[in-house]
């Protein structure tokens, strides 16, 4: 795709065979439309040295990961991804996401007050596999949450049922109402 109108992609890309993307330093922007990249169940999506931003969807902003998919990143960036649910950035129920020297930074949920383990301003995993190493997540959440007034968002990294790794990396300057981190 040479040219990203998320009009014409409402769902994303969809990535229906492995794929690797050698970003070189680039950006893949949203342009705060729609996601980037929907990765189908039994594919592997692998991002190389790529900033993915300005993304936004109901759930994973800037990468949706099916049941039985794979996202693998190496020297990524996700900034700038708002979902309205769950995912600011990633998103899987039933994947398997493996972030190595990422940055997870300024990703949020939009929608903060149900309490129906939504959230996950940087990443969403249920039921999935995850392993983040030497990966730093920084400034994800709304920085302005009152559980008086209903706010219930849960963690910046918001497991369910899951297993993860974490090795090495940076937490820091996150927000949410049940778990700032994770």
């Amino acid at each position: 795709v040479e040219s990203y109108d998320g009009n014409n992609f409402p769902d994303g890309i969809v990535i229906a065979s492995d794929l690797t993307i050698n970003g070189n330093g680039k950006t893949i922007s949203g342009n705060d439309l729609n996601r980037i990249f929907k990765v189908a169940e039994g594919v592997t999506l692998t991002l190389n040295n790529v900033t993915i931003c300005d993304c936004v969807a109901s759930d994973g902003a800037a990468v949706y990961v099916e049941s039985g998919a794979k996202l693998v990143a190496n020297d990524a960036k996700f900034k700038d991804n708002v979902a309205d649910d769950n995912g600011g950035a990633i998103y899987t129920d039933g994947g398997q996401i493996t972030l190595t020297n990422c940055v997870l930074d300024n990703n949020d949920v939009a929608e903060i007050s149900t309490n129906d383990n939504s959230g996950g301003a940087a990443i969403y995993a249920k039921n999935a596999l995850i392993t983040l190493t030497n990966t730093n997540v920084t400034n994800n959440g709304k920085k302005d949450l009152d559980r008086s007034n209903g706010d219930l968002v849960n963690a910046v990294i918001n497991l369910l049922y899951s297993n993860a790794t974490i090795t090495g990396g940076l937490f820091e300057n996150n927000t949410g109402i049940y778990g700032g981190a994770i």
